[in-house]
Formats: C-alpha cells, structure tokens, sequence
C-alpha cells in the first residue's frame, strides 16, 4: 500500500528542513554566513514548500538548540539582523 500523500509532504518538508538547519549552523559556526544569509536560505527554501512543509522548517529552526547558539554569536559577533 501506498503511503497517502500528505505523508510524503510532510517527509521530504522534514528532510528539507534538516538539511536546511545543518547547512545553516555550519556555515554560521564556521563564519561562512552571517544573519541575513541564513534570513536568504529560509526565504528561498519557503518559496519552494507547501504550507504543511512551512510549518515543518520553522519547527526544525527554532527547536534546535546548535542552530540557535551559532545565530546568537553571529548576532554577538556584530550581525543584527538576527536580533
């Protein structure tokens, strides 16, 4: 049996989403990225998803911890875009 379609929504939403929050908190640890570069991937990555898939991104970002500490240093760091 086929799995229905809003599973298969919500699974390629959730492996968008992680890899989305991995690429964003190496390039921001790694000073390769600063906040409105982060504000631009989260940008394109929404014109591409459904709203389901929206939703999905935004609780990956924000419920990541690793994610949020490197945003803060990059703010720390003179970036406010994050703030």
């Amino acid at each position: 049996m086929t799995p229905p379609l809003t599973d298969w929504e919500d699974e390629l939403g959730r492996l968008l989403a992680h890899r989305l929050r991995t690429r964003a908190t190496e390039r921001l640890d790694a000073g390769e990225w600063t906040g409105a570069d982060l504000e631009d991937a989260i940008e394109a990555a929404e014109r591409r998803m459904t709203g389901r898939q929206r939703e999905l991104l935004w609780e990956a970002l924000t419920t990541d911890a690793a994610l949020g500490d490197a945003a803060s240093r990059t703010a720390r760091d003179g970036d406010s875009t994050l703030i």
